[in-house]
């Protein structure tokens, strides 16, 4: 937190007992003036971080490295048109994670890359029918 407060970024910490899925769990919630996200995480072994939701849609995703965030309809050719298009950029999918709220509904695709993809693949994913929003996260790769 006071790492934070350096950096002039607002943070408070809430604990509670609530019902989990798992042995151990920790979210974070980002508030700017646009857009509220917030990510759960775990730990499996004691060393293998996941992500287990995001923006309360369930995955199981490895936080490291290169990732693409898709959130789009759930709807057919919507993954086969988004890793099209990383893939004819020459970039190599490393993991590739789905969740959605229900059959039809809101969808995610969280994919980690073996490199970092430019502006205007990134657009191209964008602009795949269905996909409302993708973007590109940066993390640091596990030791």
């Amino acid at each position: 937190p006071s790492r934070l407060k350096e950096l002039g970024i607002e943070s408070s910490e809430k604990r509670s007992a609530a019902q989990s899925n798992y042995a151990f769990e920790i979210g974070v919630t980002v508030v700017t003036d646009q857009e509220k996200h917030t990510i759960k995480g775990t730990l499996f072994h004691k060393t293998d971080a996941r992500f287990c939701s995001i923006d309360n849609t369930r995955v199981d995703v490895k936080p490291e490295g290169p990732m693409l965030v898709c959130i789009n309809e759930d709807k057919p050719l919507v993954l086969g048109r988004v890793c099209s298009r990383i893939g004819e950029a020459g970039v190599n999918i490393a993991n590739l994670t789905l969740g959605r709220d229900a059959r039809g509904g809101h969808a995610l695709i969280v994919l980690n890359l073996d490199q970092p993809i430019n502006e205007e693949v990134l657009e191209a994913c964008r602009k795949v029918p269905f996909v409302k929003e993708a973007r590109c996260v940066m993390l640091p790769n596990s030791q």
